[in-house]
């Protein structure tokens, strides 16, 4: 009786924090994780100098945006289908662009959009009253979505200021991952 006991409480020790605990969030390069984070300017430059020597696909998106959200999931295929290339997707969303009365109620609304689409990617909150700020530092057209490819050197090497499909997207992460490899068809900021 004893040996079942033992059994069956070093069972549940093994078991229970399994049936306890919550999926982790992944650091990427040691900075980011996949949970939204509100970011100043300031932030945001920071965290992006920091990826100095890491290729990554830089996009800014909001949940309010059709086309933001309609392009994800070729953006997030195209993310997983690099990755092992060493390929980043980092995101900057714009959602509390528009007035919020809740702010954490907005993070924990793109904590469940993640979740719901399967989006397991660094989202920086861009939480500055200030857009012209941003869109004057980074050569930003205003509206979103729009995408860069930044190689490993920090230097971007292409651009779409719109939705972007699959193709698009496949050759921004090429571009980003192996700039000095020539492309048919590919442009450069």
């Amino acid at each position: 009786m004893l040996r079942i006991s033992v059994r069956f409480l070093l069972g549940s020790l093994i078991l229970l924090p399994l049936a306890c605990s919550h999926k982790p969030t992944k650091a990427i390069n040691g900075q980011f994780d996949t949970t939204p984070v509100r970011v100043s300017f300031a932030d945001l430059e920071n965290k992006l100098a920091q990826l100095t020597g890491q290729p990554y696909l830089l996009n800014f998106w909001a949940m309010w945006c059709a086309p933001c959200v309609k392009e994800l999931p070729e953006l997030v295929e195209i993310a997983r289908e690099y990755e092992g290339e060493g390929l980043l997707l980092i995101t900057v969303n714009y959602d509390l662009m528009v007035a919020v009365e809740d702010v954490e109620a907005k993070i924990a609304q793109l904590v469940d959009f993640q979740k719901m689409r399967d989006f397991p990617y660094p989202v920086l909150v861009y939480d500055e009253d200030d857009y012209d700020l941003i869109n004057k530092a980074m050569g930003l057209p205003g509206p979103v979505p729009v995408t860069l490819a930044i190689d490993a050197t920090g230097r971007e090497v292409a651009r779409t200021e719109s939705s972007a499909d699959a193709a698009r997207f496949r050759e921004m992460a090429l571009a980003a991952l192996y700039p000095e490899t020539p492309r048919k068809g590919a442009s450069s900021p």
